[in-house]
C-alpha cells in the first residue's frame, strides 16, 4: 500500500473535534510590546533638575562666565601682590582699587604689626578665588614670610560704578 506523505489524516481529539493550531506569533508580540512600553512609563522616574530663573529679574539662570570676572581677578591678583608684599611695612603703600573704608580699615591693621616683623620680606602663598555672585569675587590671600607661620587674610572684590574695587578686608588680628 502506498501512503502519500502530502496529505496526511488529521488527528482527532477523544471528543472528536480537531485540534486548534497554535496561534501566529505576531499578537503575542504585539502584546508583549505594549506590555512593556505601559511598563517603561510606569517606571520611577528621576527628581527634576534645578528650573531656571531666567525670567525673574535681577537673577541670572546660567553660571558667570569667567571671562566676566577676568577684569576682577586681576584686581584681586594685583592687589594681592603688592598688599603681600607690604604687610609689615607702614605706612602702607599705594594699593591699587580700594575703598576709602578698606584703606582705613588697613592702615590701622599696619599699626597693629609687631616691630620683629617689620624687616622680613613677606610674599604672596597663595590666592584661591570664589564667585559669590556675578557682581562680587570673593578671594583668600595666603602670606608667608620664611620665618613667622603662614597666614591668611580674605577679601571681597565688587563691581562698583562701573570699576572692581576691594570693597572688605579680614585682617589678621
Amino acid at each position: 500500500m502506498e501512503v502519500r506523505t502530502d496529505k496526511l489524516p488529521t488527528a482527532r481529539t477523544p471528543r472528536g473535534r480537531a485540534p486548534s493550531l497554535p496561534c501566529s506569533p505576531r499578537p503575542f508580540a504585539l502584546l508583549a510590546l505594549g506590555a512593556t512600553l505601559l511598563l517603561l512609563g510606569c517606571g520611577s522616574s528621576q527628581k527634576p533638575g534645578p528650573r531656571s530663573s531666567s525670567l525673574v529679574a535681577g537673577v541670572r539662570a546660567a553660571p558667570t562666565p569667567p571671562a566676566q570676572l577676568a577684569p576682577a581677578a586681576a584686581v584681586a591678583r594685583r592687589f594681592a601682590t603688592t598688599y603681600a608684599a607690604s604687610i609689615y611695612r607702614r605706612p602702607l603703600p599705594n594699593l591699587p582699587a580700594l575703598t576709602t573704608a578698606v584703606r582705613r580699615q588697613l592702615e590701622v591693621a599696619a599699626a597693629r604689626v609687631p616691630a620683629k616683623r617689620r624687616g622680613r620680606r613677606p610674599y604672596l602663598d597663595s590666592l584661591s578665588f570664589n564667585i559669590a555672585d556675578p557682581g562680587r569675587l570673593q578671594v583668600d590671600l595666603g602670606i608667608a614670610d620664611g620665618s613667622s607661620p603662614p597666614f591668611s587674610i580674605g577679601f571681597t572684590v565688587a563691581l562698583r560704578a562701573g570699576r572692581w574695587r576691594i570693597v572688605s578686608v579680614s585682617t589678621p588680628e
